[in-house]
């Protein structure tokens, strides 16, 4: 299906770049490397820095330093700590010396730390509470930091263009919780002023930096949030253009590490092109859109086998094309839809499966991490097992062949072994029914299981 660009998003041409004369406020969005020595540095740094008026000003950089490179790792809570102790420094040292970083800075920082650890952390929460209060701060502080980058002198149009668009991505999460609890808000009331306010920022952010490709991205959530007339055709458009901008950023670089960094996106960017054209088939009727919902779903699979919505969005398209689609196609669809959905269904169940497995054994590890108690941490994970066989969801073979290889259970050992002989083997005894039903395979003598081929022992 050929979409429109939306007319309202079609950029003027940005003003002149002037020479670079202040911190890049950007430097949020550039992920550190991803290396251990990096954070374990900075806390060395910040632990030998002494606590007195003089060395503030290093401790909130170093901060906001180790904030970006926590946020690299996925500790987001903690990102917002540092961020909040950096910011509170600035904010009393502002009065009495000058700062080499601008307050704009400062705020876009805590602001995208704040949107980072909303997005992945608190958004998994069931009430929705603690995620409007950081999201507002993060709009708060976003906003003033884009009031006062647009009235300084000598501020790059890339990084006016990176905190509007980033403000936008933040009221994009309060648009969201707002639909979360009243859908029908999406097109009146507060959902229509905080969509209005989001949309006005990401034109804004395209508008200074046509090339900066998460502008889009972030766009595209929102209409697909909204899900109106015409929205998801705008954010298919936009996606579009955000992978075309990164296709051309790597070819001129040349480099191989950003053509490797631009296909390890390719999944989810068809991924997402299924979803909104599978939405697109339902809304408009279309039978175009189906087909190529199932063509990116496809090919979102091919590049990753274990995607798991590409396959629901496959069986929803299948299922209009066989009983909406054209009335000479739907038989020949409607003899795959079965198939179909007991493919996607079966992925579905394998990818819970794994994950049963995977929180099964973290549940082990934070057990022994918290209070080095076998019994609870054990109890624990037995509790998660459980939930997922009341689901129907009972610990697959190939989970269970891998869990008897996962680093829970040799830990767990190691743990054992620091006990007692006597401690350690009525551990084994009282935990073992239960680990063995749990998968995790301990490293026990077990006269009693039979070796492959072999009958099992008479009771």
């Amino acid at each position: 299906m050929t979409t429109k660009p939306d007319a309202a998003s079609t950029p003027p041409t940005p003003p002149p770049t002037p020479a670079k004369t202040s911190p890049d406020v950007r430097q949020t969005h550039v992920v550190p490397a991803r290396r251990l020595d990096d954070l374990y540095a900075l806390d060395a740094q910040l632990a030998a820095l002494p606590d007195t008026a003089a060395s503030s000003e290093k401790r909130a950089e170093l901060l906001a330093q180790r904030s970006r490179t926590r946020l690299a790792f996925g500790f987001s809570e903690l990102a917002v700590e540092d961020m909040t102790e950096a910011h509170a420094i600035r904010a009393r040292s502002s009065s009495t010396c000058s700062s080499s970083t601008p307050r704009y800075v400062d705020d876009a920082r805590f602001a995208e730390a704040l949107r980072i650890d909303a997005r992945d952390r608190l958004l998994s929460k069931t009430n929705a509470n603690e995620l409007f209060a950081a999201v507002d701060k993060s709009i708060g502080l976003f906003r003033a930091a884009a009031k006062a980058i647009a009235e300084a002198k000598g501020v790059e149009p890339k990084q006016e263009a990176w905190v509007n668009a980033h403000l936008a991505a933040a009221q994009t999460m309060n648009f969201w919780i707002i639909i979360s609890e009243n859908p029908f808000e999406a097109c009146k009331g507060l959902g229509a002023d905080a969509f209005r306010e989001a949309e006005a920022h990401f034109l804004r952010a395209v508008a200074l930096d046509p090339e900066y490709p998460w502008a889009l991205r972030f766009r595209a959530h929102l209409h697909a949030l909204r899900g109106d007339k015409g929205d998801f055709e705008i954010a298919i458009d936009c996606l579009k253009r955000a992978d075309a901008i990164e296709q051309a950023s790597a070819r001129r670089s040349g480099s191989p590490a950003a053509a490797a960094g631009v296909e390890s996106q390719q999944s989810s960017f068809q991924r997402s092109l299924s979803m909104l054209f599978s939405y697109v088939a339902v809304q408009s009727d279309s039978a175009e859109a189906a087909l190529q919902s199932i063509t990116a779903g496809l090919q979102a699979l091919t590049r990753d086998p274990d995607e798991l919505h590409a396959p629901h969005s496959i069986v929803a398209s299948l299922f209009w094309l066989a009983h909406y689609g054209p009335e000479a196609d739907r038989a020949k669809h409607a003899a795959y839809l079965q198939p179909a959905i007991d493919a996607a269904y079966l992925h579905a169940r394998n990818t819970a499966s794994r994950a049963s497995g995977v929180l099964a054994s973290l549940a082990l590890m934070e057990g022994l991490q918290k209070n080095r108690d076998v019994t609870l941490a054990a109890v624990k994970a037995k509790r998660i097992l459980d939930g997922f066989a009341q689901m129907g969801i009972p610990v697959d073979l190939e989970t269970r062949a891998f869990s008897y290889r996962t680093p829970s259970v040799a830990l767990l050992e190691k743990h054992l072994a620091t006990m007692s002989d006597e401690r350690a083997e009525l551990l084994r005894r009282t935990f073992k029914p239960m680990l063995e039903y749990l998968t995790f395979q301990l490293a026990i003598p077990n006269p009693a299981r039979p070796r492959a081929g072999q009958p099992p022992p008479t009771p």
